[in-house]
């Protein structure tokens, strides 16, 4: 049955090429096209019995003798041709409204490093903020070294030792000291000074190296007879100050005012004296330490009794690996605190001082020593004490102490920086 059917198909198929083959043969293919659908498509009916083909709109249209048949007129796509040439670039086109702003985008990766820009000018200083509370005490430090003792001054007989720096006139040493091979070859010892006279010369070094500088000098050590002759001479090149100290002023001492210094040196030359005289330093007049003044603002410090422990020391801070020879450079300076033994009538100011501090305000006033000459005429020399503020508190039971042991009276008060002043006309 299944041979049969496809047999039948077959004939079917055969007649129905056969006739489109004569239709088209024919000329109905005019007729055809007037009947092609808006597909493409061309419609027509096949006859059973008699094997006629007629075209007709649609399928629809076939009787019951008649087998719908159907083709299109477009044939298979045939392949792709050539690409043409690009054509001639058309005119720009108006300018289009603006969209609308998309969502943002995900964050980027982050980017390399920039270079660090050049730093900006300095800012203005900011006003002083108020005094904070008092911190937790710290844990106890290290036990530091012991300071060095200084070494034995030198003598000589009927003479005395004068110092002149960078050149400059000569001036008397109370005493001198150091200033030798401490290590053979290796290092050298400290050069101690002692002087009772202040000249320009050496108060401006003071300044300099209290302020930071670590300006460095030539120095140059002659000993010399009663009639100034000179029978030795040690040159001290390149040398800076690592001490200053001034001897306290007490009112009931008799004892010379004096400044001690201490010089480190970068070379040291025993050399055969330069000269064979120096001249006779030039007003040359002591004082005793008792002749001082003392003034603070609203304190009546004139009726101090004694002012201890002015100093300052610069720490000396080894250099490696310039000379076998230990080589040094200064730190940075510190300023000692102040001792001052109060009378009876200051003891209210000071109190009222400390009671201020303790409230939480700050409290710093800048002070003046002045070092007098014997009738009390003249300063010889004026200390200026910056930035005095109590550091401790009076003994709540003090009324007045002796210079000579400051005790309960005694006040110590933190300096913030010292600065030497020249008598007029030095």
């Amino acid at each position: 049955m299944r041979k049969l059917m496809e047999s039948g198909r077959s004939k079917v198929a055969s007649a129905v090429v056969g006739s489109i083959a004569v239709l088209a043969l024919g000329g109905i293919a005019a007729a055809a096209a007037t009947s092609e659908s808006a597909d493409g498509v061309i419609h027509a009916c096949y006859g059973k019995t008699n094997g006629q083909v007629r075209i007709v709109a649609a399928a629809s249209e076939c009787k019951p003798n008649e087998i719908a048949i159907s083709w299109n007129q477009v044939g298979p796509k045939g392949d792709t041709g050539p690409m043409g040439p690009q054509g001639p670039v058309g005119p720009q086109g108006e300018e289009g409204p603006q969209g609308e702003i998309g969502p943002i985008g995900p964050m980027g990766p982050q980017g390399v490093k920039g270079d660090t820009g050049a730093q900006g000018p300095i800012g203005a200083t900011g006003a002083t903020g108020s005094q904070g509370p008092a911190g937790p005490q710290g844990p106890p430090g290290p036990t530091g070294a012991l300071p060095e003792e200084p070494p034995a001054p030198y003598t000589l007989n009927g003479g005395s030792f004068m110092l002149a720096i960078d050149g400059q006139p000569a001036i008397r040493l109370a005493s001198f000291a150091g200033c030798k091979d401490k290590v053979l070859g290796v290092e050298y010892e400290d050069c101690h000074f002692e002087v009772v006279n202040f000249p320009r010369v050496l108060l401006d070094w003071f300044n300099d190296a209290v302020g930071g500088d670590g300006v460095r000098h030539d120095l140059t050590v002659y000993s010399v007879s009663f009639d100034m002759e000179v029978t030795g001479e040690l040159q001290i090149n390149d040398a800076f100050l690592r001490d200053i100290s001034v001897a306290d002023a007490d009112a009931a001492s008799k004892d010379f005012q004096r400044m001690s210094f201490v010089a480190v040196p970068s070379e040291l030359k025993k050399v055969r004296p330069s000269r064979t005289t120096l001249n006779m330093p030039p007003n040359e007049k002591l004082a005793t330490v008792a002749s001082f003044s003392l003034e603070i603002p609203d304190i009546e410090a004139r009726r101090a009794r004694s002012v201890r422990g002015i100093h300052v020391a610069i720490p000396k801070v080894a250099v490696d690996g310039v000379t076998a020879r230990r080589m040094f450079e200064p730190g940075i300076p510190e300023v000692g605190d102040v001792w001052v033994a109060t009378s009876s009538t200051e003891l209210a100011s000071y109190e009222d001082w400390v009671r201020t501090v303790l409230g939480g305000r700050v409290d710093r006033r800048d002070g003046r020593l002045s070092l007098l000459n014997a009738s009390l005429t003249e300063a010889r020399a004026i200390i200026e004490l910056e930035g005095l503020t109590p550091a401790e508190s009076l003994d709540p039971f003090a009324s007045g102490g002796d210079a000579r042991t400051p005790g309960s009276s005694s006040i110590r008060l933190d300096v913030q920086a010292v600065r030497f002043v020249p008598p007029p006309g030095s």
